[in-house]
């Protein structure tokens, strides 16, 4: 059986230790080119224009050997 390619995927689940809406409500890890990520997500509200309402998710990676 091949061995499972990770490149270019990731995960993310419910930050359990969240308190403040600083803090992302979702954290995981990915990997980008064969390079490892922390990943980190907001869920944001847009609060202009024609999509006013619409909830998204924004994401901020941080390249592990920064950490």
């Amino acid at each position: 059986m091949p061995e499972y390619d990770n490149n270019n995927s990731g995960a993310m689940f419910k930050n359990a230790e969240a308190t403040t809406e600083n803090h992302p409500v979702y954290k995981g890890s990915v990997e980008v080119d064969r390079k490892d990520y922390f990943v980190a997500g907001w869920v944001n509200e847009i609060k202009n224009g024609e999509n006013a309402g619409k909830k998204y998710l924004k994401l901020k990676l941080t390249p592990k050997e920064e950490v």
